[in-house]
């Protein structure tokens, strides 16, 4: 009977692990009690040997409970965890001075991007040249060029530079704009903007547990090293994709912004020269109702709409 609800277990186990993606919880518990084991096999193998199939059932019971409770607390704190992250809920003093840092890092890399972009534009640059110009061309392209906009961390200047590109281009906000964006654009586009946003959320996960796993310490310090590890690791693949989720933010108005003034009743702009201007205004609209609008005479439809 046991090993029949064991091996249930475990399969139900490994479809949450899978599909709901909540792996690190998993190996926070399993590594706790790998480096518990590893100070207690004696006592723990005589323990576990003398236990009946009833109480190996309980105590299999319980874990499942502890590690379904665990991830779903796990997965709460994860919009916070990002935003912390990004740089927001920081002490004034030490969010400026991660700003001033980031700022210092844009102006050098904007001076090399000016220095060198004529050179590279009448194609005279040399290799090494061309490869600086891209450098310092991707360094600016994820940090917000305005001071004021500049985050204390690298991903949230990612982030909010991807926001900021798209206020810049076409006057919308994304932040109030991206759920009307959301209905109109295709299938397909939804899925490859989710997978993109879910890569954010796992690298958080990670970065949670990761960080978690110290509290094994006391049982050895290679806990510690885990931790550490994870956490840089964790971090470095949260910026990738929130570079990549910015990137796809950007190109979903690009391409899906005329479908959503459409979807409005909103007459879209007729040329870019009005379109920032627009863009704020409706923005201020859906946001608060604010201004007034001519309403076309029929909605469009959304592309791949169900």
């Amino acid at each position: 009977m046991a090993d029949t609800f064991v091996s249930g277990v475990g399969s139900k186990l490994a479809d949450q692990v899978v599909v709901q993606l909540y792996t690190p919880t998993y190996l926070f518990w399993a590594g706790g009690l790998a480096l518990y084991a590893r100070l207690n096999w004696r006592w723990l193998k005589g323990d576990l040997a003398a236990l009946s199939e009833t109480k190996i059932v309980i105590l299999a019971g319980a874990g499942i409970l502890l590690l379904t409770a665990s991830a779903a607390i796990g997965q709460r704190c994860e919009p916070g965890l990002i935003r912390l992250l990004e740089g927001y809920h920081w002490p004034r003093a030490l969010k400026r001075l991660g700003a001033q840092r980031f700022e210092r890092r844009w102006k050098k890399n904007a001076d090399v991007w000016q220095a060198l972009a004529s050179k590279v534009d009448q194609n005279t640059a040399t290799q090494d040249e061309k490869e600086r110009y891209t450098r310092a061309d991707l360094y600016c392209h994820n940090i917000p060029p305005d001071p004021a906009d500049i985050m204390p961390t690298a991903l949230g200047n990612v982030l909010r530079a991807a926001e900021r590109r798209v206020e810049a281009k076409y006057g919308l906000d994304p932040r109030i704009c991206w759920s009307r964006l959301w209905a109109v654009m295709s299938k397909d586009d939804r899925d490859a903007s989710s997978a993109a946003r879910d890569a954010l959320d796992i690298g958080a996960r990670s970065f949670l547990w990761g960080g978690l796993f110290a509290l094994w310490a006391p049982w050895s310090l290679w806990a510690l090293v885990i931790a550490a590890v994870t956490l840089v690791g964790s971090y470095a693949w949260m910026v990738d994709a929130a570079a990549q989720y910015g990137e796809l933010l950007e190109a979903a108005f690009d391409v899906f912004r005329f479908a959503m003034y459409k979807s409005l009743n909103i007459e879209p702009p007729a040329d870019s020269s009005h379109e920032v201007e627009l863009g704020r205004r409706v923005t201020a609209y859906l946001w608060r109702g604010a201004g007034n609008f001519v309403f076309t005479k029929s909605a469009g439809k959304a592309p791949d709409s169900p």
